[in-house]
């Protein structure tokens, strides 16, 4: 069905086919070769704290020295990077910045009895 239906393009569509077609190949190569990467990356690191770090931890042993865990070292001055969301606050104050109509009440009427 596929091969009916480019077979009944007009040259300008079959040309936006074979490109749409070219870019879905480079893209599933960038992600291959990403996912190739992530997971040389991955594999050089090993978890933190390590599973021996953690039983000795459960004994009740203090680990002041934890070893490398084979990512690349922070450097604790450095301002941070994307993907860290942080929100200003609004000092507490009355009624916490609830507001509400600014209405006096009127004195009640009495009723009339229609009898």
């Amino acid at each position: 069905m596929a091969d009916k239906m480019e077979r009944d393009l007009s040259e300008d569509q079959r040309k936006k086919l074979d490109a749409a077609k070219a870019q879905l190949a480079a893209n599933k190569e960038a992600r291959e070769k990403q996912g190739k990467e992530g997971e040389a990356a991955a594999a050089a690191v090993k978890p933190t704290p390590t599973q021996e770090e953690n039983d000795l931890a459960a004994m009740g042993v203090h680990v002041p020295e934890k070893e490398p865990d084979g990512s690349q070292p922070v450097d604790p001055n450095a301002p941070p990077t994307g993907g860290v969301q942080s929100r200003q606050m609004a000092p507490a104050g009355r009624g916490a910045g609830y507001e509400t109509r600014a209405a006096t009440p009127q004195p009640s009427q009495p009723r009339r009895s229609d009898a």
